[in-house]
């Protein structure tokens, strides 16, 4: 009767683990989507490049920061050409 409740028991133990590592994946994949769809917002890109610059001018020359922001902003436009997802 031991073994039968112990194995009872791992069964249980197993399936809410189960679920519990689904529920993580699906939790996980929701919130990757809502990150996608919000970084193809204007709004939200013109933010992120905004805090961005805002955070380089804090830790950077004006030499060095003109410089990276000129190679940023080429990066960024070559990226989004091909992607065609030009803001």
């Amino acid at each position: 009767m031991a073994s039968e409740v112990k194995a009872v028991l791992d069964s249980w133990v197993r399936y809410e683990q189960q679920l519990k590592e689904s529920e993580q994946a699906e939790l996980t994949k929701t919130v990757i989507e809502k990150v996608l769809a919000s970084l193809k917002d204007e709004k939200t890109q013109r933010e992120i490049l905004a805090s961005a610059v805002a955070e380089v001018e804090r830790m950077w020359s004006p030499v060095l920061l003109q410089d990276l922001l000129t190679n940023a902003l080429l990066f960024i436009c070559r990226t989004c050409e091909e992607q065609g997802n030009l803001m």
